[in-house]
């Protein structure tokens, strides 16, 4: 069967007996349904305007509704080609990050400007952390061999790494392995490595022939429940070059992380959770790639925070025992692996790390929140305020911290509300 969806005008094939929620997602529409497809929310009204539809009776509907064609697209099967209009309340609109440019427009008259500040007393920036990405260019001039230098290639490599950087332990893979010998040769013994931060080791991750060090970029993700956030960074200069957000579109299978922990227990609900937001960070990429003219093979890194559901789901980890007692995570800290494995689309070899959690409903998220701020090196007592889809409170110094969390989207971001829909542009 044929759906066309408007007002995108996107259409789809899909099996006879398919449900239009299915549906949506398979054309790209994303669609409200904060119950993740129970048919309990009433999120996810759609208009039908032509085809055989069979719906499921629900008092989410009134007999008005009814009457204009309203279905719920989560409890109503496709038996023929149809036309689903979906109406503005049931529709994923369009995020923006503020520039500081738009802030400055957006927030005119609702703040006065500031005023001086007491002669005398002067702010300096602390920079937390040093730059040190997760993944570095080094270019090498390698001296070839000779009848009185003759360690292997290899050996060679790892000598001249350590004559420009104190590395103890450091690692390569057989793929690397085959190939350097002709690689070296055919370069002049002029090469550039990609040196990883793996799981307490160095790992020569890649290496170029030439000198390519100058274009080395990574990418910066906040995987939230409701908003996905991506941030291109040149990993030479520590500098941000642009920044991304959309929907987090997993908010089609569940507004809330218990919702979607439960939709990851049913058959093939993982594998979706895990698609929908790599394909969505994926976009993200692609777009900042373009916009800078930046290949994806010249990203080599990508960050991530997220809380703790939104981590395990991004590495197709079964997050089901978050939500059972004890309330235990699979780990705490994830390995550092290949992007390429949780299927994000940069340098084939390039590294993905998430930062690590505290529980399961304390996450990296609030974790990185509180190394920005630098509260837990601060004297003085302190507290750190988060609200998003979830909310957590963070007290403490340098000596202790203590954190609490709670579910506060219903009352920040409309979740499970009758009237009203998010602001949208």
């Amino acid at each position: 069967c044929t759906i066309t969806f408007h007002p995108d005008n996107k259409k789809v094939k899909v099996p006879k007996g398919t449900d239009i929620l299915n549906a949506a997602i398979a054309a790209g529409v994303y669609i409200n349904s904060s119950c993740g497809g129970e048919g309990i929310c009433g999120r996810c009204k759609v208009i039908v305007k032509k085809g055989q539809v069979v719906s499921e009776p629900s008092g989410r509907l009134s007999k008005e509704e009814i009457q204009k064609g309203y279905v719920l697209a989560c409890r109503s099967t496709i038996h023929s080609d149809v036309e689903i209009e979906v109406p503005p309340g049931s529709r994923l609109g369009k995020e923006q990050i503020l520039t500081e440019e738009a802030k400055v427009e957006r927030l005119a008259g609702l703040f006065s400007e500031a005023g001086e500040v007491e002669k005398g007393i002067e702010f300096k920036e602390r920079k937390f952390f040093p730059h040190s990405p997760l993944a570095t260019k080094l270019f090498l001039k390698l001296p070839p061999p000779t009848l009185k230098d003759n360690i292997s290639d290899l050996e060679r490599l790892y000598r001249e790494i350590r004559r420009k950087l104190e590395i103890p332990i450091i690692q390569t893979g057989l793929a690397n392995v085959k190939k350097i010998g002709r690689l070296f040769r055919e370069s002049n013994w002029e090469v550039t490595l990609l040196l990883g931060k793996r799981n307490g080791t160095t790992e020569v991750v890649l290496i170029e022939p030439g000198d390519t060090s100058k274009r080395n970029f990574g990418v910066a993700l906040d995987i939230g429940t409701t908003s996905i956030v991506a941030q291109l960074v040149d990993l030479n200069t520590d500098k941000t070059l642009g920044t991304k957000a959309t929907h987090n579109r997993q908010v089609s299978y569940g507004e809330d992380v218990i919702t979607r922990m439960v939709y990851a227990g049913k058959k093939d609900g993982l594998e979706k959770l895990h698609h929908v937001v790599i394909d969505t960070v994926n976009e993200l990429i692609s777009v900042l790639s373009t916009e800078h003219q930046i290949s994806l093979s010249e990203i080599t890194g990508v960050m991530c925070a997220g809380n703790m559901t939104m981590s395990h789901l991004l590495l197709r980890v079964d997050p089901t025992y978050l939500r059972r007692e004890p309330y235990v995570p699979t780990a705490n800290f994830m390995p550092v692996i290949r992007a390429a494995e949780a299927g994000i689309k940069i340098n084939p070899r390039g590294l993905l790390a998430c930062l690590p959690g505290v529980s399961s409903y304390v996450g990296a998220d609030i974790v990185a929140g509180v190394l920005a701020s630098g509260i837990d090196e601060a004297d003085k007592l302190s507290m750190l305020i988060d609200i998003g889809t979830n909310g957590e409170i963070v007290l403490g110094n340098r000596e202790w911290l203590v954190c609490c969390s709670s579910s506060a989207g219903p009352a920040f971001e409309g979740s499970g509300v009758r009237s009203g829909v998010r602001a949208m542009e």
